[in-house]
């Protein structure tokens, strides 16, 4: 019996030794990632240098206000007179549009004669 338990022992201290080892790969690698991100990022992007990572940095990094989330283009919702200018003179010329594939007929009350 003494010597199943010295075995099982021995199993536990191997083990907690290769969790142990695993770990600091782990660390490694992750510290490995990190760098890599941050020499890609000053790749693609000079002006983000500063918001590089450094190993071991908990939560999300700034955004970068050069680039805007979910790829809408910069300068989306600024006013430009001219293009609305365009686009009213547009809905003028035009006039009302009518989609025939909508199947949706005239009000009769619009069009009652009265």
């Amino acid at each position: 019996m003494e010597s199943k338990v010295e075995a099982l022992e021995q199993q536990n201290q191997d083990l907690r030794g290769e969790v142990r080892q695993l770990r600091e790969e782990m660390a490694q690698m992750f510290q490995m990632l990190t760098q890599t991100n941050a020499a890609v990022t000053a790749l693609v992007n000079p002006n983000a240098a500063g918001y590089a990572q450094n190993a071991y940095v908990v939560g999300p990094s700034p955004c970068n206000v050069r680039d805007p989330p979910y790829g809408v283009p910069q300068g989306w919702n600024t006013e430009n007179p001219a293009k609305e200018e365009q686009e009213q003179q547009n809905a003028v010329n035009n006039g009302p549009m009518f989609n025939a594939s909508s199947r949706a007929g005239l009000n009769p009350k619009e069009n009652s004669g009265a």
